[in-house]
């Protein structure tokens, strides 16, 4: 299922505030601009792209894919993320394999996220401002 909660996560230690939680994705995925905002160096990008279908069922291929130090709340760990060329409005998609791994329920009447995180349950609020005023 698909949330549209943002919680601030952050990649390389850079803020982001738009990720996007959907358990219909199978792969994480990240733009070229969330790619170069990290600073991660093209050089870390493993070239072997793959197509990936699109909200609107139109496909895209990947640039290839990346491991990166992801930490969404307490949550902090080495995160695959395919890249890919897109004018999106978030930064980065969390599929069903991040979400599974931790137990995440996304709660968008709550505006939170419930993990398991070892053997105790945290909490992660979503970001109280996601976007600029001209991004609204």
């Amino acid at each position: 299922m698909m949330k549209l909660l943002r919680p601030r996560t952050y990649i390389n230690d850079v803020e982001f505030k738009r990720a996007f939680l959907d358990g219909r994705a199978s792969i994480n995925i990240i733009t070229i601009n969330t790619f170069a905002k990290a600073g991660i160096l093209e050089s870390r990008l493993v070239r072997q792209p793959i197509i990936e279908m699109g909200f609107g069922g139109d496909k895209k291929v990947t640039r290839g894919h990346v491991v990166v130090d992801l930490a969404v709340g307490e949550i902090r760990s080495a995160t695959k993320f395919h890249v890919i060329e897109a004018d999106t409005n978030y930064h980065m998609i969390l599929g069903k394999a991040w979400m599974h791994r931790y137990g995440a329920i996304p709660s968008s009447y709550h505006q939170c996220i419930k993990a398991k995180l070892g053997k105790r349950t945290v909490t992660i609020n979503a970001s109280e401002k996601p976007l600029q005023v001209e991004e609204a």
